[in-house]
């Protein structure tokens, strides 16, 4: 082995909710460098079986030993003391959120003492398939909008047939320049990305706004259209018709309870409707439930949501804490949501502020394309950006 010798190789490793199992592990491809040579590149199931240094061990017939010398994750990976393949020590060790790559040093020492090194660069792979694990950090669509100082999406029907539900996608906010409260509806989530602000259905809108602190919440329920908000000084809502387009002349009232349903696509038809307020959650669809949970504690800036994470057909619940920079994913456990968060949660390693353009006002996970694919929607201060799950 010569002295200038380093080799480069990559691992790909599979990181999901089950446990790793060293099945998992495959040497993709690996490329030796010397000094005095060319790089070659070695087969992947060659190099998985061969020695550092095969020839010097074929030609002087005497075990040389591996071991690991450094490592990113001290104990993370482990190599075979005979052959030197390399294999995942302990699967807990490796996040593909914490960690997008992995680097360990690889010694062999000869009989007469003399050692080398080689290092490895290893790639972790997020092979999760389910909806919180993930997302593409490039937006796959983004429409910019007009700054806003509050805001939430709104998903829903204008009409009470639920055969036909008529279902709109949109968002609202209290703009930051003119103060005017404006709720943009579109017929379908894909419309709005696909051909921009211009493709808006119905426009709702308030001069000078200043019935409600800031709008935080935005509900679409059979043609009523609710605003709530989350501020220090009180819990305001007030409901008006989907056909009155300027709402200034509206009232708002102090409530302290929030309604909030979980749309799978885009029927318009909520699912499950929920309603929170002072650390409870109360789910009027079936089964009904009444649950004091601690992650409920409501802030301006909160991010409250719901979503079926896990494939089981109940809609997790979901919070980012104002100021926080990861969502909290809570399991449904059919009578109340788990108090420890899911063992990954949602997004974490990814800035939401950053990936909505500056400061998040709110998120929607869901089938918004009636494709059967999860998407998730960021609503930005100032502009709106779909990305898809990966």
């Amino acid at each position: 082995m010569g002295a200038g010798a380093s080799l480069v190789g990559t691992l790909v490793v599979a990181s999901a909710y089950a446990d790793l199992s060293t099945e998992l592990v495959q040497l993709s491809q690996t490329i030796a460098e010397d000094s005095a040579s060319a790089a070659a590149t070695v087969d992947a199931d060659e190099a998985a079986d061969t020695p550092l240094d095969e020839d010097e061990d074929e030609d002087e017939g005497a075990a040389v030993p591996y071991a690991i010398a450094a490592q990113d994750v001290a104990g993370a990976f482990a190599v075979h003391p005979e052959n030197g393949s390399i294999s995942v020590a302990d699967p807990g060790l490796i996040d593909f959120e914490s960690h997008e790559t992995l680097s360990l040093t690889i010694s062999a020492t000869d009989p007469d003492g003399a050692s080398a090194t080689q290092s490895f660069s290893i790639r972790i792979e997020d092979g999760a398939s389910d909806a919180s694990e993930a997302i593409n950090n490039a937006p796959a669509y983004t429409q910019a909008h007009d700054s806003l100082l509050s805001g939430a999406l709104v998903f829903g029907s204008l009409t009470a047939d639920q055969a036909f539900p008529d279902a709109r996608f949109g968002f609202g906010g209290i703009e930051t320049l003119s103060g005017d409260a404006t709720v943009d509806l579109f017929l379908t989530a894909q419309e709005y990305f696909l051909s921009g602000p211009g493709s808006v259905e119905t426009a709702l809108s308030a001069p000078a706004f200043s019935i409600l602190p800031e709008i935080n919440l935005i509900e679409l329920d059979k043609g009523t259209v609710m605003l709530g908000s989350f501020d220090t000084g009180g819990d305001y809502l007030m409901t008006f018709s989907v056909s009155e387009t300027d709402f200034s002349g509206e009232d708002g009232f102090e409530f302290g309870l929030y309604a909030k349903s979980y749309h799978a696509n885009a029927s318009g038809v909520a699912e499950e409707s929920y309603q929170f307020s002072d650390g409870s959650i109360t789910r009027f669809t079936e089964p009904v439930f009444f649950d004091n949970h601690p992650a409920l504690t409501i802030d301006p800036g909160t991010i409250i949501h719901f979503a079926d994470l896990t494939g089981d057909g109940r809609a997790a619940l979901l919070v980012r804490p104002a100021g926080a920079t990861v969502v909290q994913a809570y399991e449904n456990l059919g009578d109340g949501f788990a108090e420890d968060a899911m063992t990954q949660t949602l997004f974490t390693g990814l800035d939401l502020d950053a990936l909505a353009g500056g400061r998040l006002l709110d998120l929607s996970l869901r089938d918004h394309f009636s494709t059967g694919e999860t998407t998730l929607v960021l609503l930005g201060s100032e502009a709106t950006f779909l990305n898809e799950l990966t």
